[in-house]
C-alpha cells in the first residue's frame, strides 16, 4: 500500500490518502505500507505533523520494538526547514536499517 499524508493535496492516483500521522503509524504496524509519502504541515494543528510519522518510526527502529519492514520513505513538503529535518530524520532511519535514499 502507498499512503499519501496530506491535508489539502490528493494523492496520485492508486495512493491512500491519510490527514493524521496516527493513520500512517496504523498501516506500517500492521505491516501494510510499502511506500508512505509525507508532507509536515497538517492543518492548524502543529501537535501533528508529518514528522510526526518519521519521528514515531525512527524511536520504533532504535528501540527495537519494529519487526516489519520499514517502508520506502519519501517527503513532500513545501517548507524548507521541516524537509532538511524531515530528510535528516529519514537519512538516520535508513542508515539504521541499511538502505540507500532513493528519489
Amino acid at each position: 500500500m502507498k499512503i499519501f499524508l496530506d491535508d489539502r493535496r490528493e494523492p496520485p492516483a492508486g495512493w491512500f490518502k491519510a490527514t493524521h500521522p496516527n493513520e500512517v503509524i496504523l498501516h506500517v504496524l500492521q505491516g501494510e505500507a510499502a511506500v508512505i509519502d509525507l508532507a509536515y504541515h497538517l492543518g492548524n494543528d502543529m501537535k501533528y505533523t508529518g514528522l510526526t510519522a518519521l519521528k514515531w518510526l525512527q524511536n520504533e527502529i532504535v528501540e527495537g520494538r519494529i519487526p516489519i519492514r520499514v517502508p520506502e520513505i519519501r517527503i513532500h513538503t513545501d517548507d524548507p526547514v521541516a524537509k532538511e529535518i524531515m530528510e535528516g530524520v529519514r537519512s538516520r532511519i535508513y542508515k539504521w536499517i541499511g538502505r540507500s535514499v532513493v528519489e
